[in-house]
C-alpha cells in the first residue's frame, strides 16, 4: 500500500493533486504545529502577468504553538470577500472561469471557522473536479503520541503502508 502524508494547503499546487492521485490513501496531517505564512494560509495567483499572494490571515496572537487543525481564520467575512474577488478578478478570463468560480465562490463562502476545514474542502472539491478517488483520512483522528521525528512512521505503521511517498520539499 502506498500513502502520502501532507499538511492541508490553502489552493495547493498541481503536484499535490498528483500526488493524491498517485497513492492508495493520502492523510491530511494537522496535529503539527502550525507556521505563520506558511502554503497552509496563502498561496500565489496569477493577475495581469503578476504573481500576487492570495493569502487567507488566521489568528496568530498568544497562539504561537498552536497545531494546525486549531488555526482559525482571523476576520473571516472581509477575508472572504477579498479572496473571492481577487480570484474573480485573476480569471475572470479565463475559458473555464464559468464552469468552476461558483463552486469554489460557494465554499470561500461558507462560514469555516478553521482554516484546515476550508482548505480540506476545497482540495477535497478539486479531487473530485479531477476525478481522484483516493481515500483521504486524517491524524487528527489517530491516537499516537509519537515524537516529532517518529509520528510519520507511525502513522505508515499504524496503516501498513509498505511504500511512503512524499514529495521532494519534505525530503528531510
Amino acid at each position: 500500500m502506498k500513502i502520502a502524508i501532507s499538511q492541508p494547503t490553502y489552493f495547493p499546487w498541481q503536484g499535490y493533486f498528483a500526488l493524491i492521485d498517485y497513492v492508495d490513501e493520502f492523510v491530511f496531517l494537522e496535529n503539527i504545529q502550525f507556521n505563520k505564512r506558511s502554503w497552509q494560509q496563502r498561496n500565489r495567483i496569477m493577475n495581469n502577468q503578476k504573481e500576487i499572494f492570495l493569502t487567507m490571515p488566521v489568528k496568530t496572537k498568544g497562539r504561537f504553538t498552536q497545531n494546525i487543525c486549531e488555526v482559525e481564520i482571523d476576520n473571516l467575512e472581509q477575508n472572504k470577500k477579498k479572496n473571492i474577488s481577487l480570484i474573480k478578478n485573476a480569471y475572470l478570463k479565463c475559458k473555464y472561469f464559468d464552469c468552476y468560480f461558483e463552486d469554489f465562490k460557494k465554499i470561500l463562502s461558507k462560514n469555516h471557522i478553521k482554516l484546515a476545514d476550508l482548505n480540506k474542502e476545497l482540495i477535497m472539491h478539486i479531487c473530485k473536479i479531477l476525478n481522484i478517488n483516493t481515500i483521504i483520512t486524517n491524524d487528527k483522528n489517530f491516537q499516537l503520541s509519537s515524537k516529532r521525528d517518529e509520528y510519520l512512521k507511525d502513522i505508515c505503521l499504524m496503516k501498513n503502508c509498505n511504500n511512503y511517498i512524499s514529495t521532494i520539499g519534505s525530503k528531510e
